[in-house]
């Protein structure tokens, strides 16, 4: 798979023709079904944090930063309403249920133990073109 998107990535920008992609990642991509991410802290621990579903670096540099800035200083961050934002248990626009009664959900393939039943992480079907990192 990853081939044919080389290949049809050189064909429409001509120029890299001669771009070798060193590395690049085929696999699954972690997301949700609002395509939000998931944050949660465990309230056992404060100083954990699960990060989930981050699709594009946008989404992963802010879950990254909010959760380094909780587990360093959470006392003196304003802004704890996110946790409420990207939580596991979140109201999507389609519950799951629904889902199962209109056929197989677009992006279920791979559910994390328990996030099913209250909206979480999935991982997509969508791994056609992965992350590269490339060489000129």
């Amino acid at each position: 798979m990853i081939e044919r998107v080389i290949r049809r990535f050189k064909a429409k920008f001509p120029y890299l023709k001669d771009l070798e992609f060193i590395q690049y990642w085929p696999g699954l991509i972690d997301t949700t079904r609002d395509l939000f991410p998931t944050v949660l802290r465990d309230e056992r621990a404060p100083w954990v944090h699960y990060v989930l579903g981050c699709v594009g670096l946008p989404w992963a540099a802010f879950c990254g930063d909010f959760a380094a800035r909780h587990v360093l200083d959470t006392d003196a961050q304003t802004d704890h309403r996110y946790y409420r934002y990207f939580a596991p248990n979140r109201p999507f626009f389609l519950p799951l249920g629904a889902e199962r009664v209109l056929g197989k959900p677009s992006t279920a393939r791979w559910t994390v133990e328990g996030a099913g039943r209250v909206g979480g992480c999935r991982r997509s079907e969508w791994s056609d073109c992965g992350s590269a990192v490339v060489r000129p």
